[in-house]
């Protein structure tokens, strides 16, 4: 009986899956998604895990330290998950049978279908089993109808497959997932929306917030899984777009001061053309990838202000006849550490550099035109610095020269993907403890499309069992379109 009435949980998360959402409106122009870190194999893959709404579950984790208040704030939780949240396909907390009285029927119905009609006296015996313990004095309404409904018990296989796929080996307690040894009470969650639509998590987490049962917000509470650790890296991203957007504007405004303390105002005149060349850039770069991130906008933009240095040069030197050979040569060099780094398999980075290509192009082009057409605009007065050479300078510049050297044969990037994971050391932690130390291996684990999806899962089937490998699909679940 106790095993009978944890079913309706058991099989919640392991089969269920909310219905397809529509589809959201068309991306902007301007992306801020963090997925563009990644290589274009991994990026499909996320890609894949992340369009089947069967995995779109979150987990809500308590730390009980009140054993009697904890537990109360669970409960109120769980009632505000059920009933005031529109975009939740699944809470699973305090489940009754009744909420999948539609599959067991379904299961029970195809019980002929899977297994030979079995002889009278163990068809006549299991009847006797089953009938016996629903006719007894006392008992839940929903387990005696169930037990009624299948006499042949014929839940007992579906419960040992969602037992066999279910990736979260806590026990039970009041009705919730509970680790006795870390005292962690768990709430899983399956959203009914992707998690690339970072929007609707947010909204749902500042519900959460006026809703958490103990009149303190959520504090208390930690929300991982792949909508959460998305919305915190799209978060981690506008923070750090914002942090250089400052830091550049702030630049840009002592260098303002600069000018004009030393008596240089005409060399404003040099910044519009780097503001139109990098427009130029993000136009390329959106025709080239349909959108331009957020980063690449923020230090793509300190590349493409290198132009300044052409214009200054020019500026300093409208004399010269030899200056924009220099400044060619200055250009090109910059241009090949470029292009070296645009084959990077990583997207971000190939999105930068041609941003930043582009727009040095266009600079340089444009500073060119104005210096050779109105050099009036832009001459000023020469720097009166002049370059000596010290002793102490020389050793200091080989000391540099060596520890780069030194660098470049000894230390080694660290290429763990989860550095790009920004979510704070709480959530990090309990990330950690759930999905390495509780969530079971999954199994071989494949998707069909189109009619002969059933088909092709039966073959499948058929392949593992001679193979003996754990394999999971539509085959366990349904029987072969001939039968």
């Amino acid at each position: 009986m106790k095993m009978l009435l944890s079913l309706s949980m058991l099989l919640a998360l392991s089969v269920a899956s909310p219905p397809a959402r529509a589809a959201a409106p068309a991306s902007s122009w301007f992306d801020h998604s963090h997925s563009i870190f990644f290589p274009p194999a991994l990026k499909k893959k996320l890609t894949v895990h992340q369009s089947f709404s069967l995995f779109w579950w979150n987990f809500l984790v308590l730390q009980v330290e009140d054993e009697k208040r904890d537990w109360q704030v669970a409960a109120k939780t769980c009632a505000s998950l059920k009933t005031g949240f529109k975009d939740l396909a699944r809470v699973e907390c305090e489940q009754s049978l009744k909420e999948v009285q539609s599959l067991l029927g379904d299961w029970r119905t195809d019980y002929a279908l899977r297994y030979p009609r079995p002889d009278d006296a163990v068809l006549r015996a299991s009847f006797d089993a089953g009938l016996a313990k629903a006719s007894l004095p006392a008992g839940d309404a929903e387990l005696m109808k169930l037990l009624r409904a299948d006499p042949l018990e014929s839940w007992h296989e579906l419960q040992t497959l969602a037992e066999g796929r279910l990736n979260l080996p806590l026990k039970r307690k009041g009705g919730f997932f509970y680790d006795e040894n870390t005292h962690r009470i768990v709430i899983p969650v399956q959203m009914g929306f992707s998690p690339a639509e970072t929007r609707a998590t947010a909204e749902f987490q500042e519900n959460l917030a006026k809703n958490c049962g103990d009149g303190e917000g959520c504090a208390r509470w930690s929300f991982i899984g792949p909508h959460a650790s998305t919305l915190k890296n799209e978060q981690q991203i506008i923070r750090d777009t914002g942090i250089v957007s400052r830091v550049g504007a702030s630049i840009l405004a002592i260098f303002g001061l600069g000018l004009l303390f030393s008596g240089r105002g005409r060399l404003f005149f040099l910044v519009p053309p780097v503001l139109l060349a990098m427009i130029v850039g993000a136009a390329v770069t959106i025709a080239v990838f349909g959108s331009i991130h957020d980063l690449t906008l923020s230090f793509g933009a300190g590349i493409v202000g290198l132009a300044l240095d052409y214009g200054l040069q020019a500026a300093f030197n409208a004399k010269s006849p030899r200056i924009w050979r220099s400044n060619t040569f200055g250009l090109l060099t910059t241009i090949v550490g470029l292009v070296v780094v645009m084959s990077s398999a990583i997207p971000l980075l190939r999105q930068m550099m041609l941003f930043s290509c582009v727009g040095l192009l266009t600079a340089f082009g444009l500073f060119y035109l104005l210096l050779k057409q109105h050099p009036e605009y832009f001459a000023t007065r020469e720097l009166a610095a002049t370059p000596t050479v010290r002793g102490w300078k020389t050793g200091f510049v080989l000391a540099l020269m060596a520890c780069g050297l030194t660098g470049a044969a000894t230390l080694r990037p660290n290429l763990d993907m989860r550095q790009f994971d920004f979510q704070d050391a709480r959530s990090r932690e309990v990330s950690t403890w759930l999905f390495q130390h509780q969530m079971a291996r999954a199994p071989l684990f494949r998707i069909h499309e189109g009619p002969g999806a059933l088909s092709e899962s039966h073959e499948e089937k058929t392949w593992a069992q001679s193979a003996n490998v754990k394999f999971e699909n539509a085959a366990n679940y349904l029987p072969a379109p001939a039968v």
